[in-house]
């Protein structure tokens, strides 16, 4: 994709003056992105999270209530030195 600054320059002459302080603020959040070298497809990777927990669910959950719970007496004291 080849874009030119006429382009651009173009593309905000036309738009509503109320929006062009979202445009400014929008690139110098990519200005900033671009320095840090930070990925601005950090959405994606959260998404993935949530994919990889769901697989892990479904995968154990054919197994719930399977266990026993243990017949030994537990304090409080005993958990948190834990």
């Amino acid at each position: 994709m080849n874009i030119q600054s006429t382009d651009i320059e173009y593309l905000l002459k036309q738009l509503n003056p109320k929006y062009l302080q979202d445009v400014k603020a929008y690139l110098e959040y990519l200005l900033y992105t671009q320095q840090k070298d930070i990925t601005p497809q950090l959405p994606e990777k959260k998404a993935n999270r949530k994919d990889k927990g769901k697989e892990r669910l479904e995968i154990f959950q054919p197994f719930k209530g399977d266990a026993l719970f243990p017949d030994v007496v537990i304090s409080k004291y005993d958990v948190y030195e834990q």
